[in-house]
């Protein structure tokens, strides 16, 4: 008791009460409103996002010449032969 009044209890707010607040309308502290906003936006954002990711897949693939390799010849690191090949010398050093 305080100033002769009765204490009033504190309002809920406990787990399931956030769940699900009837009095308020609310689902996890939103609206349906403000539920709805967010799945649009994200469905959005989603949507935006592959378009960008199909668009520089898109671009990515036009570079590529599918009769000869990029790195070709004399003049690049792989050279004109592009195998795969094994140092003799530095399986004779591992092996001493």
């Amino acid at each position: 008791m305080q100033n002769g009044k009765k204490a009033v209890a504190p309002p809920k707010t406990g787990f399931m009460h956030f769940l699900y607040n009837k009095e308020a309308g609310t689902c996890c502290g939103r609206t349906s409103k403000s539920w709805a906003q967010i799945i649009v936006f994200y469905i959005i954002f989603y949507i935006l996002l592959a378009l960008f990711w199909l668009g520089c897949l898109k671009i990515f693939l036009s570079t590529i010449d599918y009769q000869l390799p990029r790195f070709y010849g004399p003049g690049t690191i792989i050279g004109v032969n592009p195998g795969m090949f094994i140092l003799l010398d530095i399986i004779e050093v591992l092996r001493t």
